[in-house]
């Protein structure tokens, strides 16, 4: 026999392109997580921003308002009620409601008076309770109105 000599076969190249390779692969992810870190900060600090501007913009419009109404009621709330509103309902000329919707039923033939009095009626007879079954309007599509029927009733006879 021969006398030959082991020479290891690139063990500690290996070795050292594997840690080479995972401290590449941990150095990648290191960075990854300084840029999201960075992604994160600069828009928690853009929200930041956009929130505290809301909220200035907030309280300016609170404070306007708030010294517009004060302005306007220490001005004179029931000076300008007696003055302006009103003053003008007064002295206006244009018809109530009631005239306007009482002139457009007579001109579609309508006698107010007795509807008027029909409408009446039925008000009171629906407060008092007065109206029989028979009369009161009840809607077909809703069975939950009527009573059940003892044979849907269940239990024992």
């Amino acid at each position: 026999m021969t006398n030959k000599t082991f020479e290891p076969v690139g063990l500690l190249e290996i070795t050292k392109q594997l840690a080479d390779s995972a401290q590449a692969h941990v150095d990648r992810g290191r960075k990854q997580v300084a840029d999201l870190e960075d992604r994160l900060h600069s828009a928690l600090d853009a929200k930041r921003d956009v929130a505290s501007d809301y909220a200035n913009q907030l309280d300016f419009a609170l404070k306007r308002n708030q010294g517009h109404w004060q302005n306007g009621y220490d001005a004179g709330y029931s000076e300008g009620y007696a003055n302006g509103w009103k003053a003008g309902s007064l002295t206006s000329t244009e018809p109530t409601s009631e005239e306007r919707d009482r002139e457009l039923l007579e001109s579609h033939g309508i006698d107010v008076e007795p509807l008027f009095a029909n409408v009446q009626k039925i008000i009171a007879d629906h407060e008092t309770g007065s109206t029989t079954s028979h009369e009161r309007d009840i809607d077909e599509d809703e069975p939950d109105q009527y009573p059940p029927e003892p044979e849907k009733w269940g239990g024992t006879k």
